[in-house]
């Protein structure tokens, strides 16, 4: 992009945020009305000043994937996923290991529990030792778990209803957090667990040797220091949600 080009399109950018804010998101359409404002630059000069300033831009379909960015507050939001470590042997059985993750937006907090197990009464059990450890959040954020969600119903106007596990749903109520799901196939939504999933992976897995390892507690007592750390961030980044 030539500076003459990035200057003409700069003096859009308020208006581009705007109309990407209300929900625009087809590219041609924006293209066609900066023309109508004067615009002298071409789509494709568009097309990357939005691909480079607003990140989110799905090219095949020349759509803009526009996402609400914002702070969480103290006790305003955590992050739930899973993460998969392959395979444990305990006391002679075969299982596969799961990790239960659970991250605090706002001060990145860290509460994790190994498992052999991904079923209701595991994932329900996981979340009382983190609402122990660590506290309910007003709302906690999920991918598409199904323990969590049965399944997304698109409506008319193109957004997606979510149809929850009606049980985990009287367990979120009970506990007074609400639920909220990520954007389908966003992983960035959900960054600060990933990110814990990823610090397990990569730091915390590399100094266990599961096969000297006898029992889930024994993996839970090792992994118990983690509860006093929060996750590596630097400047506390925005949440994508």
């Amino acid at each position: 992009m030539t500076s003459q080009n990035k200057k003409k399109i700069v003096s859009f950018h308020k208006y581009l945020k705007g109309r990407l804010q209300e929900g625009l998101r087809n590219i041609e359409r924006l293209f066609q009305d900066l023309k109508n404002q004067g615009y002298l630059g071409s789509y494709s000069t568009l097309s990357r000043y939005i691909k480079t300033t607003f990140k989110h831009v799905d090219q095949k379909n020349k759509k803009l994937i526009v996402l609400k960015r914002f702070e969480t507050e103290p006790g305003e939001q955590a992050q739930v996923d899973w993460g998969s470590f392959g395979k444990i042997e305990i006391n002679g059985n075969i299982y596969r290991l799961y990790s239960f993750v659970y991250v605090l937006g706002f001060s990145r907090a860290m509460y994790v529990e190994f498992t052999v197990k991904q079923d209701l009464q595991t994932f329900e059990q996981c979340h009382f030792h983190a609402f122990e450890k660590i506290g309910i959040p007003k709302t906690i954020l999920y991918d598409n778990i199904k323990t969590v969600i049965l399944r997304r119903e698109k409506l008319p106007d193109g957004t997606f209803k979510p149809h929850f596990n009606p049980e985990f749903l009287n367990f979120a109520n009970f506990y007074g957090f609400q639920i909220r799901m990520c954007i389908p196939h966003r992983p960035q939504t959900k960054g600060k667990v990933e990110s814990g999933v990823k610090y397990l992976r990569n730091n915390f897995m590399q100094g266990i040797d599961k096969t000297k390892i006898n029992s889930l507690d024994e993996l839970n007592q090792k992994s118990n220091y983690i509860q006093s750390l929060n996750l590596p961030s630097g400047k506390r980044e925005s949440m994508i949600c």
